[in-house]
């Protein structure tokens, strides 16, 4: 008879939880922010400039908030397929002032 092993679980604690969910939103906010300034993002194009490769994740959290982000299948130059995440009419954010 082949040993019984026990499910473990492991315990987060409420600082480890709150660490994530700061996380979470840092990256929603980025990721709203860029699409703000007129810009598209894919899975690849978002784990280089925001860091985080659940762009699918927070585009879906942003559209249950009340965002009108939309996609388009695009094609790669080796002939895959992707996903291009936008705003269609985007508040386009005037850039910082720079104090001389």
């Amino acid at each position: 008879m082949p040993p019984i092993h026990k499910k473990t679980t492991i315990k987060i604690t409420t600082m480890e939880n709150q660490k994530q969910i700061d996380f979470n939103i840092k990256n929603e906010k980025e990721i709203l922010e860029y699409l703000k300034k007129g810009k598209r993002l894919s899975v690849s194009s978002c784990a280089r400039i925001i860091g985080t490769n659940e762009l699918r994740h927070y585009v879906a959290a942003l559209i249950r908030k009340g965002s009108k982000i939309q996609s388009e299948w695009k094609k790669s130059e080796s002939g895959k397929r992707y996903k291009e995440y936008f705003l269609p009419n985007p508040e386009i954010l005037p850039k910082k002032q720079r104090f001389s």
